[in-house]
């Protein structure tokens, strides 16, 4: 609360309704509710006692009282009921002045008639403290400055601890007020500004939030409110306190994870991270709702971000998400408060938190609960396939396994590589993946660069060939193998509109180049068809190639680009490329090697009814000469998860039967017949034109 408010030097109009050596009392009926009073402390040893004896929050709000001046306090106390407890022990200790103790005394007991202790001081009693409600108008005494809250941040409602710095009541206009009276009916909510320790992508600082809760009638369990002191929060075995808050299952590991998660993830990152939990994204690539994001207030949050569950890989990157996505760092749906600045008194940030937090990344850190506590329990940065922003929850994040995916062996296993490609091929190309980075990183007098500084630096492969051949599972095998995140975009990512195209790309290429993720560009050709698509202007076109020729030529990090279209490419961009594979169109051995695989990975996982027949039911349709088709792996696939749909029953027991995977088959023969049919009659009908 602001200080003038608290101590105000001069007064309206008013009575003096109690005066003596020690104090006086003073009320004002006509233009305040009755509940208003002042105390000025006159006795010059009293004012000593309570400097000395609040000091704590006299630092914390920034005052500078003096002895020897008249000291003037307004209800409803914030001095007096802040520091209440230490007064009460200064009233009856032995080493206060038997005359000062005894006016402190009195003091506190005309205090305690205007507000009585028992609507707003926590009973220290464990079975009272349960009993104890409290009005909405005095719920700001039990936020203490200094003083630890908890409350849930996300769906699982799991606890997190934060720091009270200060409370004010605000309207829904935001209109400060420094204190809550009867008259102030249109104030609505208590808002709280309280600190945990975080992350800016650089060091762990202290974020401060803005917590609100709103206006309620009567009185109300402080456990009941959203947020409430930590010293009521209740775990199993109805253990009490921030010990109990430390023993909920998702503070386990809470230092290790936010140091390993934080210091050690510094984009670039060498290990890949899974996440598999609630997630709540914001698009990447839409500059439209980015824009409305960052102008929302904290109920459009949670209605334009619901959560949903993900498995995924995901890259760490604080300092980006800041600077492509929010410019704050929310802590689930609770919002940053934009005007308060941490105070660096000792009731805010004693020297044990300040040593504390200079030697957090080591690992012989001394232990500190609170300080522990106060950790946020989430990180920020990119969900790699859909493609968006967002916070992830500490307890949810895994390191993916070194031996899992790693080298050229272990590539995946349901991968199945062109016809052409022989082991040379493809363990050079495993090798240039996996050493650029590597070879990059020498000297520029012990490798081979371009005329021009920075240019010439990337790696540029090509996957060409039919669709459903595997060229995108490819990409993400060698990403896999090399330990690196595969960054995949597409047209619909970075547009057609020159200009919103250019700043996507240099988004695009620069994350991947900060990450040292390998950039896939999938169905490359939307983009750089060198004949331009029908009604674009040849200035169009042309402007995006020239876009990314540029992005190309000074991206230091490995480009993988797929199409099935490759004589639709600008020319230009072909001569960029290092190296191609031609994914043709699958062969009687590879399609034989598809169909067994996808069924293997059916009996591994339990789903057939009778492998055998199954089996011999694959092994009659590939023996088949009459077929007028062979198929490529996505639609050897989609038969079985027809087949698997269809095999699905209420009692939740899935077999795969011959009948259902046939049943999915002649669908997929019917289609295919019936689109080369369409493809052929348009043909003809083209070529009559043209004559």
């Amino acid at each position: 609360m602001e200080p003038e408010n608290l101590l105000r030097k001069t007064l309206i109009e008013g009575k003096v309704l109690l005066e003596n050596s020690w104090f006086q009392i003073w009320g004002d009926f006509r233009h305040r509710s009755d509940d208003y009073r002042v105390i000025t402390i006159l006795d010059q040893d009293l004012r000593s006692c309570i400097i000395r004896t609040t000091s704590a929050y006299i630092a914390h709000i920034g005052l500078h009282l003096r002895s020897d001046e008249k000291i003037k306090i307004e209800s409803p106390f914030q001095l007096l009921v802040y520091s209440y407890d230490n007064l009460k022990s200064a009233s009856v200790s032995v080493s206060t002045a038997s005359k000062v103790a005894s006016g402190l005394r009195s003091l506190l007991n005309e205090v305690n008639k205007i507000q009585n202790p028992a609507s707003w001081k926590i009973p220290e009693e464990i079975e009272n403290a349960r009993n104890f409600h409290v009005e909405f108008n005095l719920l700001w005494a039990i936020f203490k400055p200094g003083s630890l809250i908890v409350s849930s941040y996300d769906p699982g409602k799991n606890p997190q601890i934060f720091k009270v710095h200060q409370t004010s009541y605000k309207d829904r206009l935001s209109v400060d007020a420094p204190f809550y009276s009867m008259e102030d009916e249109k104030k609505k909510f208590l808002v709280i500004h309280a600190w945990a320790w975080d992350w800016n992508g650089t060091k762990v600082f202290r974020n401060m939030f803005e917590i609100s809760i709103e206006n309620y009638s009567g009185q109300k369990l402080p456990t009941e409110l959203s947020y409430y002191p930590a010293i009521l929060y209740t775990g199993p075995g109805n253990k009490r306190g921030i010990s109990a808050v430390y023993e909920n299952a998702v503070y386990k590991n809470r230092k290790e994870n936010f140091v390993k998660y934080t210091f050690q993830q510094k984009p670039p990152a060498k290990t890949l991270l899974r996440y598999s939990g609630d997630f709540s994204g914001i698009p990447a690539f839409s500059e439209k709702q980015l824009l409305r994001m960052r102008q929302v207030d904290n109920e459009g949050f949670k209605q334009i971000l619901p959560y949903a569950k993900v498995d995924e890989y995901i890259v760490l990157d604080t300092v980006n998400y800041s600077r492509k996505a929010l410019r704050t760092l929310w802590l689930g749906d609770i919002q940053v408060a934009r005007e308060s600045i941490p105070c660096h008194c000792q009731l805010c940030l004693s020297d044990e938190a300040k040593l504390w937090v200079k030697s957090i990344e080591k690992s012989n850190t001394p232990s500190s609960v609170e300080n522990e506590l106060l950790l946020t329990p989430r990180v920020f940065g990119f969900a790699l396939n859909r493609k968006e922003w967002g916070q992830f929850w500490l307890h949810n994040i895994e390191v993916v396994n070194k031996s899992e995916g790693a080298g050229r062996e272990s590539r995946v296993k349901d991968l199945i590589l062109p016809a052409g490609m022989n082991e040379d091929e493809e363990r050079h190309i495993y090798a240039m993946v996996n050493n650029h980075s590597k070879a990059m990183a020498r000297p520029r007098s012990q490798r081979l660069t371009d005329v021009i500084g920075g240019k010439g630096e990337s790696l540029v492969l090509l996957f060409h060939g039919y669709s459903g051949t595997g060229k995108t599972l490819y990409a993400e095998s060698l990403a896999k193998n090399s330990r690196k995140p595969l960054f995949k975009v597409g047209t619909s990512d970075i547009g057609f509109d020159a200009p919103a195209a250019e700043r996507a790309l240099k988004t695009i290429f620069e994350l991947a180049e900060a990450w040292n993720a390998i950039l896939l560009i999938d169905e490359a050709d939307v983009l750089l068809d060198a004949r331009g698509r029908e009604n674009e202007s040849l200035m169009s076109k042309n402007a995006l190639v020239s876009i990314l020729l540029r992005e190309v030529e000074y991206f230091k990090g490995v480009l993988i680009m797929t199409t099935n279209r490759v004589v639709a490419f600008d020319p230009a961009i072909l001569s960029r490329i290092h190296h191609d594979v031609n994914f043709g169109e699958p062969d009687t051995n590879q399609e034989e090697r598809i169909w067994k695989m996808w069924l293997d990975r059916l009996h591994s996982q339990g789903l057939c009814d009778d492998y055998a027949d199954l089996k011999d039911w694959v092994d009659d349709t590939i023996s088949d000469t009459r077929r007028p088709h062979l198929l490529s792996g996505r639609e050897i696939r989609n038969i079985f998860i027809v087949a698997q749909i269809l095999a699905e029953k209420e009692d939740g027991d899935v077999k795969i039967t011959r009948a259902q995977v046939n049943s999915a088959y002649r669908y997929k023969k019917i289609f295919r017949h019936d689109t080369d049919k369409i493809r052929t009659e348009a043909k003809s009908l083209l070529a009559g034109r043209e004559r």
